[in-house]
């Protein structure tokens, strides 16, 4: 009994950890790009998430941010309307 808890502790521990780095990854892929399409309505709650993401994974676990954030600024079609 108290090694089926830790062993499903274990399991939902290992599967939210591996959903959350998906997650994260996904975000840390997309958040840019969404930033410079997004209504400025939703843009300032992106810009909320994407400093929270840059504080938590910066450098360690995000070192291409400054390129990612250089290349959507230096973008053709970056939307600079409300910015």
């Amino acid at each position: 009994s108290q090694l089926m808890t830790k062993v499903r502790y274990t399991h939902t521990y290992l599967f939210n950890s591996v959903a959350y780095s998906i997650a994260a990854d996904i975000l840390k892929t997309h958040i840019l790009q969404a930033l410079n399409h997004a209504p400025q309505v939703i843009r300032s709650h992106l810009a909320c998430v994407l400093q929270v993401a840059a504080l938590h994974d910066f450098p360690a676990r995000w070192p291409n941010l400054l390129e990612q954030s250089h290349q959507q600024l230096i973008s053709p079609d970056m939307n600079l309307a409300d910015v």
